[in-house]
C-alpha cells in the first residue's frame, strides 16, 4: 500500500531529524506538538471512525533508529506556549500551510474545533487530550494481551483455534483477528472485523468469509484458516526507493548510493539497516515470519531456523508474533529490528548500499 506525498514528506522529515540527531551525538528529538495538535488528531480520527488505538492520538514518545522522539509540550495549550515565547522574547516561525483549508486537518483546526469549544465545551482541547492519554494506557495493555492470545490461538501457523478464540473477550477477539489480517498484508475495517468475529465463532465448517483487501478465511472443525490463494498478501512489494505501509508498519527505502567509510555496526540500529545493493537480487518484499523460515546469520555459511534463532536470542512470544521480515527475491534479507542475512551484508567488496528504515505506520502520520 502506497502513501500520499504528504505522508512520505512527513516520514522523510523525521528521518532527516533523526539523522541530524545521530550525527551530532544527541539521543532525542523534541517536537513542538501541543495539546491543540492532540485534540485535532483525536477529533479527525473520531470523524472518520477509529478504534481506541486510533483515538489514542499522538504518542508522547517513540523511538526511531535508536533516537527517541519526544513531545514534551503535548499537554500544553498553544496560547500558553505563545505567551511564554512572548514573555521571554523568543522568536518562532509559523508554517504558512497551516492555514490552508484545502487540508482536512486545517479545516478542523481553523473552523470545527473553535466552534465546538465555543458552543459546547470551553475546555474541549483539554478534554480530548485527556481522553487520548487514557486510551494510550488502555491500548498498551490490550495490545500485549492480544499478542499473547493470538500466539496461543495459532496465528504463527496462519490459523485461529476456534474454541480459544470464542472464549476471549470481544475486545481481544477484534485485535487478534486484526493481527491475523496484518500478518497477511491486509487491513480490515470495523464492519469486516465484526463479521469475522461472528464467522470464526459460529461459521459452519467448510464455509468461507471474505473480509476485504483479498483477506479470506475458511472454517475447519477446530481451526479457521487463511485461504492459500490469499497468502500471497502476506508478502507485499516494497517501493525501492520510496515509502510503503503494510501491516501497521512503514518501510522507508532510500535510493542506492555509493558506499562510504563508516562504522556500520554503530550506524545500523533496530530500525535502520544497510544492505549491499548489488546483492539484493529481485524485488524487495515484506511479510511476517512463518514457521519453517530459515536465514544465514552473519558470519555463518549454513542456514538456521528462525524459531531456533528466537529461542537462542530470548525473543518473547509477543515479540515473535509481531516479527516482520524484509526479503529480496523471496529470500530473507533482514529479520527486521534484529539480524541481517549474511548474503546481503555490507563487506569490504561492497560498492553501493541501500538503506531501509522501519517504523510504526502511525508515526508516519504524526
Amino acid at each position: 500500500m502506497g502513501v500520499s506525498f504528504e505522508e512520505h514528506a512527513r516520514a522523510t522529515r523525521y528521518a532527516f531529524l533523526v539523522e541530524i540527531a545521530r550525527s551530532c551525538g544527541y539521543t532525542a528529538v523534541a517536537t513542538g506538538h501541543h495539546a491543540g495538535d492532540q485534540a485535532e488528531t483525536v477529533l479527525m480520527r473520531l470523524l472518520r471512525g477509529a478504534s481506541g488505538r486510533g483515538l489514542s492520538g499522538i504518542p508522547y514518545r517513540r523511538e526511531q533508529n535508536g533516537v527517541r522522539i519526544v513531545r514534551p509540550l503535548l499537554d500544553c495549550q498553544r496560547d500558553a506556549i505563545l505567551e511564554y515565547l512572548e514573555h521571554h522574547g523568543l522568536e518562532f516561525r509559523m508554517d504558512v500551510s497551516n492555514t490552508d483549508e484545502r487540508y482536512f486537518r486545517n479545516r478542523v483546526r481553523c473552523r470545527l474545533l473553535p466552534e465546538l469549544a465555543r458552543d459546547y465545551n470551553h475546555n474541549l482541547v483539554e478534554a480530548l487530550s485527556r481522553t487520548a492519554a487514557l486510551l494510550q494506557d488502555d491500548d498498551r495493555l490490550l495490545g500485549r494481551m492480544a499478542a499473547e492470545e493470538a500466539e496461543a490461538c495459532g496465528i504463527l501457523d496462519n490459523r485461529l483455534d476456534r474454541n480459544r478464540f470464542s472464549a476471549m473477550d470481544r475486545a481481544l477477539q477484534g485485535r487478534v483477528l486484526l493481527l491475523l489480517a496484518w500478518r497477511n498484508g491486509a487491513d480490515c475495517d470495523y464492519g469486516h472485523i465484526r463479521e469475522g468475529i461472528e464467522f470464526v465463532c459460529n461459521g459452519p465448517t467448510g464455509r468461507q468469509c471474505d473480509l476485504g483487501s483479498g483477506f479470506r478465511l475458511r472454517t475447519g472443525r477446530r481451526f479457521v484458516y487463511v485461504e492459500s490463494d490469499t497468502c500471497v498478501l502476506a508478502e507485499t512489494e516494497i517501493a525501492c526507493p520510496g515509502t510503503t505501509c503494510v501491516g501497521g508498519r512503514a518501510f522507508l527505502v532510500s535510493p542506492a548510493r555509493a558506499v562510504e567509510p563508516r562504522d556500520w555496526r554503530t550506524y545500523c540500529t533496530p530500525a535502520r539497516q544497510v544492505f549491499d545493493a548489488d546483492a539484493l537480487h529481485g524485488p524487495l518484499t515484506a511479510r511476517p515470519w512463518r514457521a519453517g523460515d530459515r536465514f544465514t546469520p552473519f558470519g555463518m555459511t549454513g542456514t538456521k531456523k528462525l524459531q531456533d534463532y528466537f529461542v537462542d536470542a530470548g525473543v518473547s512470544v509477543p515479540e515473535r508474533n509481531a516479527q516482520w521480515l524484509l526479503l529480496a527475491g523471496g529470500r530473507i534479507a533482514w529479520i527486521v529490528g534484529r539480524a541481517i542475512d549474511a548474503h546481503v551484508a555490507v563487506t569490504a567488496h561492497t560498492r553501493r548500499i541501500v538503506e531501509v528504515e522501519v517504523f510504526d505506520e502511525r508515526d508516519a502520520l504524526d
